[in-house]
């Protein structure tokens, strides 16, 4: 971030040739891992394709899927379906091969991929937490977004909720689902040791707390 402009550039794909309001590849995840001095910074990231065209991976987007290394650029492994939300995790990549509605992990060394479990709804939202993989999973929507991916076949069966995995066996122990009201999510957070958490704010006439963040009436030095 910067004060004067929405944001200074720190990286970007090989693939992609310059900065653009595009989506090109669609690069939406990034895992983190410390460095040398301890810092959190962004070592793996996934995109949909490796395509540096305007709207370029929708065509692609049943077949293309990558998992990038941010600190050379080079291409960890491919043939993903709509990769999201890699993690870092004990020297390999946990990440939800989405379209089909997997939970995955890869060896960065190798690219291999294995298959840790197949779920009943669009993969979107990991969180690792001692020996479990939260997962978030969703109904899909339009077919110009989500036609041609393998879990489209089965639409009418696939379900929207929050899937705790064994991860080492790859089952299933727990499953909150969402009857009806909410069809997508699109992240999920463990708060180890918290019991009934919530956020408040900004309208706390609205929300009955208090605002969790202010801002000065004026500019400073006015």
């Amino acid at each position: 971030m910067d004060g004067q402009y929405s944001f200074v550039p720190r990286w970007r794909p090989r693939l992609i040739s310059s900065l653009a309001a595009d989506d090109r590849c669609h690069l939406n995840g990034l895992a983190l891992a410390p460095n040398e001095r301890g810092e959190l910074t962004p070592r793996y990231a996934t995109a949909l394709a490796e395509t540096d065209t305007a709207q370029g991976w929708r065509p692609l987007k049943a077949m293309a899927g990558c998992l990038i290394s941010v600190p050379d650029g080079e291409i960890v492994t491919r043939g993903l379906v709509m990769p999201h939300s890699p993690r870092l995790n004990q020297d390999r990549v946990w990440l939800l091969d989405s379209g089909r509605g997997r939970v995955v992990s890869v060896e960065p060394k190798t690219g291999q991929i294995d298959v840790v479990a197949e779920l009943s709804g669009y993969t979107r939202g990991l969180a690792l937490h001692g020996s479990y993989a939260f997962v978030g999973l969703s109904k899909i929507r339009e077919t110009s977004t989500f036609g041609g991916i393998p879990i489209a076949e089965n639409r009418e069966k696939l379900k929207c909720g929050v899937v705790v995995v064994q991860r080492a066996t790859g089952q299933t122990v727990a499953f909150l689902e969402f009857k009806q009201g909410i069809d997508e999510i699109f992240d999920v957070q463990v708060l180890p040791g918290l019991r009934f958490p919530a956020i408040s704010g900004p309208y706390p006439t609205l929300d009955g707390g208090k605002t969790i963040w202010t801002v000065p009436d004026s500019p400073p030095g006015r």
